[in-house]
């Protein structure tokens, strides 16, 4: 099965996971005070500033911090920097949501680890050895910790720009993860609209990304054969639709320049091979959506050129878009 979400947990033998954690090593500053991390922070809060608890405390990280969970007494209120909390307050989580956005600024690493995960949910039930479930925390309960994650992974993501490669490792992720996603992200269009701009490609590199998404689908461990079959077969349909064309091409770089069509998708930074793997790992039913968005224009131009009467083009682009709305089907099961 495709990964659908992520236990952050500081025990988990997911690096992605543990990393994530609270009590994972990440120190930061927050008010001119250092902290190991947001553990070490959540912690000394229970304590009296300065004393020598509290400076022990903001040092910890990992199964060190576990040490203070007993010793911190739970108090109704605290201090920190001059203003009283009430515990589990607006006020009080949103103290807590700005000292893991100051760490998320200061740990790059940590960042691109949670950005990394695209918009994958994120929950955190930490386990014990036994694989029962530790308590729920009566001041931060792991519903809203895990939805700071995915608040902050939404900031940061519309102010975080990447390099090509750095595109490249996060598509990578997915790949060797086996992660499922709802949206393709840096593609800000509907599925119907990259469908249409995927029909403005030339046949050739419309054909080369059906072939990448089939080859990504063949590899997933939950993969359906007849729905890579089918894509497969539309690919060669669109292949034979090229070859129809082939012969009344004489520049293709001239036709490129008086066309519509294009050799690369507009409006994203993404490479046609990127977005056919990131459409490979869309979620089932997004998944149909798109296939099944694509043969429907398949089917629009197929129709105009039969009144063009360029029957054979009309044939095989007729086929591609029966074989995308077969596959479409399929992907319900």
């Amino acid at each position: 099965m495709n990964k659908q979400e992520f236990n952050v947990a500081s025990n988990s033998i997911n690096d992605i996971e543990a990393w994530l954690s609270n009590l994972s090593y990440n120190p930061f500053v927050l008010n001119w005070i250092s902290y190991a991390s947001i553990e070490a922070f959540w912690q000394s809060l229970k304590f009296e500033e300065w004393t020598e608890d509290w400076n022990q405390c903001i040092k910890l990280s990992w199964s060190e911090s576990k040490k203070f969970w007993n010793k911190a007494k739970q108090k109704d209120t605290f201090i920190y920097n001059w203003i009283e909390y009430i515990v589990w307050s607006k006020s009080h989580q949103d103290l807590m949501k700005d000292a893991l956005r100051e760490q998320l600024k200061q740990n790059p690493n940590k960042l691109k680890l949670l950005l990394s995960t695209w918009n994958i949910n994120l929950i955190h039930k930490p386990k014990k050895e036994d694989w029962s479930y530790y308590p729920d925390s009566t001041t931060i309960p792991w519903e809203i910790f895990s939805l700071f994650l995915m608040e902050l992974r939404k900031e940061f993501s519309k102010i975080n720009t990447f390099s090509k490669s750095e595109l490249q490792e996060r598509v990578e992720f997915l790949a060797k993860s086996h992660i499922s996603t709802e949206t393709i992200e840096w593609v800000n269009f509907s599925f119907e609209e990259l469908a249409k701009k995927m029909w403005d490609l030339f046949y050739e590199p419309l054909a080369s990304m059906l072939n990448s998404i089939s080859f990504e689908l063949e590899k997933q461990i939950d993969s359906n054969e007849e729905v890579v079959r089918l894509i497969k077969e539309a690919c060669n349909h669109i292949l034979k639709a090229w070859d129809h064309c082939k012969p009344y091409i004489t520049d293709i770089n001239e036709l490129e320049k008086k066309s519509k069509h294009t050799f690369e998708i507009n409006d994203t930074i993404l490479t046609n091979e990127q977005i056919s793997r990131a459409i490979a790992y869309l979620e089932n039913d997004k998944l149909k959506e798109f296939l099944w968005k694509l043969s429907e224009k398949l089917y629009r131009d197929s129709e105009a050129d039969k009144w063009r009467w360029r029957v054979k083009l009309s044939n095989e682009l007729l086929e591609a878009s029966n074989k995308l709305k077969e596959a479409s089907n399929v992907t319900l099961i």
